[in-house]
């Protein structure tokens, strides 16, 4: 919603102006599959849901029955991201080829601004990857077609 007002004075050569602006936002977190299924399940989550029949291995290739745990990982409640901004504004025309403009913002944001999609991985923590392990030595080239790895947490 907005709303504002502009008034002209000095035959139309001087504008002062006021706007007002208020956005009212929900969002709900959207979880990175892993993460999901963590939450969802618990610690058996590698046992069901998705990740039932998966096998999940570590940087070596190994198969890790239920050594990948995502324990840094909590949720965030779904809530509210507002925005609520005023302008004020101040226009003079000096002479035929020049203006002038002064205008004063101030915006006041709520809630949760950032959007917590993306995965992150720490060093200090093994890795664990999901899909054909022969992929993992090169995961992080184009060649990698067929591994996928887990998420630590999101941002």
């Amino acid at each position: 919603m907005g709303l504002g007002f502009t008034r002209l004075f000095n035959q139309q050569n001087t504008e002062v102006s006021i706007k007002g602006s208020v956005y009212f936002d929900n969002w709900s977190v959207i979880y990175p599959t892993e993460l999901h299924e963590y939450e969802k399940h618990g610690s058996s989550f590698l046992n069901s849901g998705y990740f039932a029949g998966v096998e999940v291995y570590d940087v070596s290739q190994n198969i890790t029955s239920n050594q990948y745990n995502p324990t840094s990982f909590s949720s965030v409640p779904t809530s509210k991201r507002n925005t609520f901004s005023v302008s004020l504004g101040f226009t003079q025309i000096l002479s035929r080829n020049l203006q002038m403009s002064i205008f004063l913002d101030a915006i006041r944001q709520e809630g949760l601004l950032s959007t917590p999609y993306q995965s992150v991985y720490f060093a200090d923590r093994q890795n664990y990857y999901i899909g054909q392990s022969e992929d993992i030595s090169y995961y992080e080239s184009s060649q990698n077609n067929g591994v996928f790895h887990l998420a630590d947490d999101i941002e």
